[in-house]
Formats: C-alpha cells, sequence, structure tokens
C-alpha cells in the first residue's frame, strides 16, 4: 500500500508531515485531505480567524507534490 504525506502549506511557509499515511490509492489520500482541510476551516470559524489560503498538500513517498486541497474549496 503506498503511504502518502500531507504537508501544510500557508503562502510560502510549509509545515510537513513526517509520519505520513498508508492508504490505498490517490483518491483515497485525496479524501483524505479533503477531511483536514475542512477540519481546519471549522477550527478557523471557531476561533473567528479569517479563513485564508491555507492549502493541503498530498505528496508521495518521492517527495512529489501530486495534489493540493484549499481550505477555502472545501467550504464551497
Amino acid at each position: 500500500m503506498p503511504i502518502y504525506y500531507f504537508h501544510l502549506r500557508e503562502g510560502a511557509k510549509c509545515t510537513r508531515d513526517f509520519e505520513g499515511s498508508d492508504l490505498p490509492d490517490l483518491n483515497s489520500a485525496i479524501e483524505e485531505a479533503r477531511q483536514a482541510a475542512r477540519e481546519i476551516a471549522a477550527d478557523q470559524l471557531r476561533s473567528h480567524e479569517r479563513i485564508n489560503g491555507r492549502q493541503v498538500e498530498v505528496a508521495d513517498g518521492e517527495g512529489e507534490v501530486l495534489a493540493s486541497v484549499s481550505v477555502r474549496e472545501v467550504l464551497g
């Protein structure tokens, strides 16, 4: 089973995921990223923060970013 990493990007700043998750395929990883983005959006709304340009990036074991899900995207 492939391992996917979920990095949090906010502009030029990137917080890397060094643990990763074993998931069956890229579609499952993208859905995991969407769920993480929903949780970030919920936290921001609860704390009355402005929804900004944060993104959850899905990377493979080689470090290549395969997909990106923005926090704004999951609110729409």
